[in-house]
């Protein structure tokens, strides 16, 4: 990837999705999930907050909105690896030393809650990693 080039581009996006919320033009869940996909891979800790907020209105709006619910988990997880704190759901993996692996994740949650938010049980996140690094 060429970074160089995408973020400009992504922060064009973010920067055209908060005209359009502050014009009104956001009424629906699914104008808010998009507009929280835009800013889920942010530069900042405040941005993958606006990503939650936003999945978070999605859900206000339509509860059983699966992907909102699920990008509600991935925001809130991202924003806590990017404080170095353990993540809640178990949604985000890091590379480290040349192998993917999912950051450390708060034993309280289980996966009747993870459930509840649309996030695969743990342990298929953890073998989600393992594929990650699989031979290809």
């Amino acid at each position: 990837i060429d970074w160089s080039k995408v973020a400009p581009r992504d922060e064009a996006r973010r920067k055209r999705v908060d005209e359009i919320i502050a014009a009104g033009g956001a009424t629906a869940a699914d104008d808010y999930y998009p507009a929280a996909m835009v800013y889920q891979h942010g530069n900042s800790p405040d941005e993958i907050q606006r990503a939650h907020d936003l999945a978070i209105k999605a859900v206000e709006l339509e509860p059983g909105h699966a992907a909102a619910r699920w990008l509600a988990a991935a925001s809130e997880d991202r924003k806590l690896m990017y404080e170095k704190k353990p993540q809640k759901w178990g949604t985000q993996y890091k590379r480290i030393d040349g192998k993917w692996v999912l950051w450390e994740v708060d034993p309280a949650i289980t996966d009747e809650q993870r459930d509840e938010w649309n996030v695969p049980p743990l342990a298929e996140a953890r073998a989600h990693a393992d594929q990650m690094n699989a031979p290809k």
